[in-house]
């Protein structure tokens, strides 16, 4: 069995935890093709962080990126 033993995991976490929270509060009311832009742009910053967010692109991306 595999435990969080540092610092920076327990801290990536966290943050991914704080992210799922403000994905949660922007798409609760929203019509599903627009949660899903939400969410693909969340997954894209968490996976290419040093990408740049399009112009107009909805702010969770930019939250997710930092």
């Amino acid at each position: 069995m595999h435990f969080i033993n540092s610092e920076d995991n327990l801290r990536s976490g966290c943050d991914l935890m704080h992210a799922f929270f403000v994905i949660d509060a922007y798409t609760d009311k929203m019509d599903t093709s627009n949660a899903r832009d939400v969410c693909n742009a969340a997954i894209d910053a968490i996976s290419y962080p040093e990408k740049l967010r399009p112009e107009g692109e909805n702010i969770v991306g930019e939250i997710c990126r930092q």
